[in-house]
């Protein structure tokens, strides 16, 4: 399984055009899933390997006709694997998460280290 870089990392993002000084740096990404499933997510948080997309549309294919999306600020160093091309075709990049991300009080998604 790929590991997160943190400067890997922020060096795709900037040159997605997402402008990243730091690895505490909140970036916002979208999450795509099935009708129901995003009030879980929001409770209980994203499962390792999770996808998300810094292009909203990138996700509407996991979210199908009748899905949902999710916007997730999350910082970069918690986002685990970024991969320099987005899905199926898209714009931006997509991401796999490698931890747990569970939304925190102020709505931002942290990995929460147990």
């Amino acid at each position: 399984f790929p590991s997160h870089d943190k400067e890997r990392n922020i060096g795709i993002l900037n040159k997605s055009g997402i402008k990243v000084r730091s690895p505490k740096d909140i970036i916002t990404v979208y999450h795509g899933t099935k009708s129901g499933n995003a009030k879980l997510i929001e409770k209980n948080g994203l499962n390792p390997q999770s996808f998300l997309a810094t292009d909203r549309n990138a996700v509407k294919l996991f979210a199908g006709q009748k899905g949902e999306i999710i916007e997730i600020k999350v910082p970069v160093e918690d986002l685990g694997f970024v991969n320099e091309s987005g899905m199926a075709g898209s714009g931006g990049v997509s991401i796999q998460t490698i931890d747990r991300l569970v939304r925190g009080k102020d709505g931002i998604y942290r990995i929460i280290k147990k």
